[in-house]
């Protein structure tokens, strides 16, 4: 057992996993997923120094990780999906400081991140969605690293702290169905490297001034929001492709004619929106009512993509767009229309 490398326990039946002192040394994959007898790791997990990956995803009954997991000098993969019973991790995760991935995600009885999780310098993606956690700990702005924050559907999340601007490497943020959460604070404006925002369905009533600063964001999704006004600042448009914006009737601040020209390959509504004047190059609109946005204002227009639309559309109006409109049409298989 000395040379074992991978040790796959999946679908079984096993109550613990036999790991003995001096055992095990050279093991560098554990699996024990859905496994519904296991309700904790053992003690002596944190002898297993080249472990590299321990998933124990999909274990109904597991409720405790030992505090000597922190002993995982080498552990860069750490899997806990669907552990449903699972109600705290031990401070000592804070010292894995290898790990480059952790996945907590549908722990419905997890309501706290340790503090310690900022001491992983090494995280580039974290899942943290569909878990009970009330806020985000403070030291999350020490993940230099970080690149997936993933905290959708996290009902009870009401806060998101400050420090969340020191996420210089952060691509994606993912808050959607977080439904307490009313506010973003104005250090957001700092992801300069933020490319993915999704706000679907929560309470934000009002995005911060500095959302203008994220040159990089190419998809913004605030459907379902009480949000009223993009933003004052136009200049996040530059780079956006994808603007989610169902349920918002009456959206104010979309990119105005004397705007720079700006390509929005996909806009998603349900309803008709109060504006949209702007210079255009590309706009996709994937909608299931049978009206357009008013459309006459975009003399720059070039491509017009029109998704689920063409079984619906009685009259479609572009004479005063651009001198040539690529139009394209993408259509549903089961139209309610």
């Amino acid at each position: 057992m000395e040379n074992l490398r991978e040790l796959d326990l999946t679908l079984t039946h096993i109550k613990e996993i036999p790991i003995s002192e001096g055992c095990l040394m050279n093991l560098e994959t554990l699996h024990a997923e859905n496994c519904p007898g296991l309700a904790e790791l053992p003690n002596s997990i944190g002898t297993l120094k080249e472990l590299k990956s321990l998933v124990a995803s999909y274990c109904a009954s597991l409720i405790c990780i030992p505090s000597s997991i922190g002993h995982l000098a080498s552990l860069s993969h750490l899997d806990l999906r669907e552990c449903y019973k699972l109600v705290h991790l031990p401070n000592s995760i804070g010292s894995l400081v290898s790990l480059q991935f952790l996945s907590l995600t549908r722990c419905y009885a997890l309501r706290e991140i340790p503090y310690s999780i900022g001491k992983l310098t090494s995280l580039t993606n974290l899942y943290l969605n569909s878990t009970m956690i009330e806020e985000l700990p403070e030291s999350i702005g020490f993940l230099k690293d970080l690149e997936t924050l993933d905290a959708a559907y996290c009902e009870s999340l009401a806060w998101i702290p400050s420090s969340i601007g020191g996420l210089a490497s952060l691509s994606s943020l993912n808050l959607e169905g977080c439904h307490k959460l009313d506010q973003l604070p104005e250090s957001i404006g700092k992801l300069t490297s933020l490319t993915e925002l999704d706000l679907n369905s929560t309470a934000i009533v009002e995005l911060p001034e500095s959302i203008g600063n994220m040159q990089n964001l190419k998809t913004l999704d605030i459907s379902g929001t009480p949000v009223i006004e993009l933003l004052g600042d136009s200049g996040i448009m530059a780079e956006l492709q994808e603007l989610g914006a169902a349920g918002l009737e009456n959206l104010k601040g979309l990119p105005s004619a004397t705007d720079e020209p700006v390509s929005l390959n996909k806009l998603d509504l349900d309803k008709k929106l109060s504006e949209l004047r702007s210079r255009l190059l590309a706009l996709g609109i994937t909608c299931l009512i049978p009206q357009l946005p008013h459309l006459s204002q975009l003399i720059f227009l070039k491509k017009l993509t029109l998704s689920y639309w063409l079984e619906c559309l009685s009259e479609l109006s572009i004479t005063r767009c651009g001198k040539a409109v690529k139009l394209d049409f993408v259509v549903s298989t089961n139209s309610s229309c």
